[in-house]
């Protein structure tokens, strides 16, 4: 936005914001005196049902990816990330990251991504896995598995290639795609079967 778009007014900027999943933000002038419903979740006041918990395990690459710097100036800073991707993104968090490079380029790039994403890494389940069994077992709430960026199999090339060559390579490299995806199949049937032995979940993602 600040790159060349045309300015415009910005929003009065709230005191928080959320996520769209049921919790109300405070509005400035809707409801303003009206204590009943300032701040509330909505989930309660309609008697939604509880909203979704996912299980807790790690699906995206172990080891992580080191964090490395490239360039910052006050606003902006380019950076590594720990899934492999090379983003340009403002320090306050205020806006999208703008992707400027992806962990993989070719078949050499797939090889070595690879190793960080073994299903049975000790790390991809939590410690406290048995606590947890018993509490999913017991839960009142929807579980889910799986979901987030590495959860999909387009999900997994987007994260991988990025969304242009991912689509040219469609037609420009099957062959790699194939291989991508027939290995993230078996990897999330293995990861997957690892949770599903224990608990019973509502749907995965």
């Amino acid at each position: 936005y600040e790159e060349g778009l045309p300015k415009g007014k910005p929003p009065t900027k709230l005191e928080c914001s959320q996520w769209v999943s049921g919790e109300a933000c405070p509005s400035p002038d809707f409801f303003y005196d009206e204590l009943n419903f300032y701040d509330s979740d909505v989930c309660n006041y309609f008697g939604f049902d509880e909203r979704a918990h996912s299980v807790a395990i790690i699906s995206s690459p172990i080891p992580a990816f080191r964090k490395k710097i490239f360039s910052e100036d006050d606003k902006n800073i380019i950076f590594r990330r720990e899934d492999g991707k090379i983003v340009k993104t403002k320090k306050d968090g205020s806006s999208m990251p703008n992707f400027i490079d992806y962990p993989v380029k070719d078949k050499k790039d797939f090889e070595k991504m690879k190793e960080r994403f073994n299903p049975y890494s000790k790390n991809r389940i939590p410690n406290q896995w048995d606590e947890l069994v018993e509490k999913y077992r017991s839960r009142t709430y929807p579980l889910q598995l799986g979901g987030g960026n590495f959860s999909g199999l387009f999900s997994i090339l987007r994260e991988m290639l990025g969304t242009e060559k991912t689509l040219y390579s469609f037609y420009d490299n099957p062959t790699l795609v194939f291989e991508m995806l027939e290995f993230f199949t078996e990897y999330y049937i293995n990861l997957y079967s690892r949770v599903v032995s224990d608990v019973e979940v509502d749907y995965i993602l």
